[in-house]
């Protein structure tokens, strides 16, 4: 049962790493994160999360990352309501806090933190670089803060 724990949270992770990069790169591009892909990402991140705790029986980690992930998503539509981020990153935050919940509570908060210290140096260097304000695409700073917040689990 431990290699079929353990494969089911690697495979968690590579799907978050697969649909993550394409969903950072669709944003940068486009400055948007399409419903579609976000749901996607969604069910196979909760999908593949369910499996590793039915598997382990460790349920308290799955009830953590859904919890975090309603918190982050919560605290992101607050934001975007206000006119702070688009709503396209409140939905990916559900998946994004989903993610760091399963690392733990800490990690939700580091990588929270990363993703918008990534996106204030952008901005800064995007201010200096064009005359005009510009929207700054958020989905890649999120992802980054989840790898970034994976690494320092890992390590």
């Amino acid at each position: 049962m431990e290699f079929a724990y353990q494969l089911s949270v690697v495979l968690t992770w590579c799907w978050f790493f697969v649909t993550g990069l394409a969903l950072a790169r669709f944003d940068y591009l486009h400055h948007r994160l399409p419903n579609l892909w976000v749901a996607m990402t969604a069910v196979g991140s909760v999908g593949g999360f369910f499996a590793a705790a039915a598997l382990s029986n460790q349920w308290m980690l799955l009830g953590r990352a859904v919890i975090c992930g309603i918190v982050l998503m919560l605290a992101y539509g607050v934001a975007s309501l206000l006119g702070g981020m688009g709503m396209g990153d409140a939905k990916y935050a559900l998946v994004i806090g989903t993610y760091l919940g399963w690392l733990g509570w800490e990690y939700l908060w580091w990588g929270t933190f990363i993703a918008f210290a990534l996106a204030a140096i952008y901005s800064i260097w995007v201010h200096f670089r064009e005359s005009q304000g510009s929207n700054i695409p958020f989905g890649p700073f999120m992802v980054s803060g989840v790898i970034i917040a994976g690494i320092a689990y890992a390590g």
